[in-house]
């Protein structure tokens, strides 16, 4: 990328951010608000004194086994994590597709395929953030992330290059 093209890049990023971020924080607080103001009835007690020392787990809801909490956290983080990468390739593809079209590169699939497998690395610390999941173990999930992109871009090469040496 040529450095023209970084700065105005990162001017456009910034000004689609400062325009945008302020419309969404402020409807963010307007909804926070209304939901206080909406919610009626009577008052929630107030919870119990701290538990007892030797209970380290975290209180569950009652007829809630913690396994089960668990397991349905464990399925919302592979939804999660599988909602964000599917958000992420339309746009991947479309980035790898032009700087292939403005490097002068030649525009096969396996190409478009390493570069976009590339940026969706970046569906990980989204992930981390939205989940609130540790460094140690957002970096395992990268590592985990780039190999089977690269494993799948790999084995997509070679079907493109079995396919080619078959046509000839």
């Amino acid at each position: 990328m040529l450095g023209g093209e970084l700065i105005s890049h990162f001017v456009n990023v910034m000004l689609l951010t400062v325009v945008i971020a302020p419309l969404i924080l402020w409807r963010y607080r307007r909804a926070v608000l209304a939901g206080m103001l909406d919610r009626g009835g009577a008052a929630l007690p107030l919870a119990s004194v701290a538990p007892a020392a030797s209970d380290h787990r975290a209180p569950t809801a009652a007829g809630v086994a913690p396994a089960s909490a668990l397991a349905w956290e464990a399925r919302m983080r592979k939804r999660i994590f599988c909602a964000v990468l599917a958000a992420l390739a339309p746009s991947a593809v479309l980035l790898a597709v032009q700087t292939l079209a403005l490097g002068g590169q030649p525009l096969t699939p396996a190409h478009v395929f390493l570069i976009a497998g590339s940026t969706l690395s970046m569906a990980v610390p989204i992930f981390a953030v939205l989940t609130a999941t540790s460094f140690w173990r957002a970096f395992r999930l990268w590592l985990v992330t780039l190999v089977a992109l690269a494993t799948s871009c790999s084995s997509a090469a070679w079907r493109v290059w079995a396919t080619f040496i078959a046509f000839w």
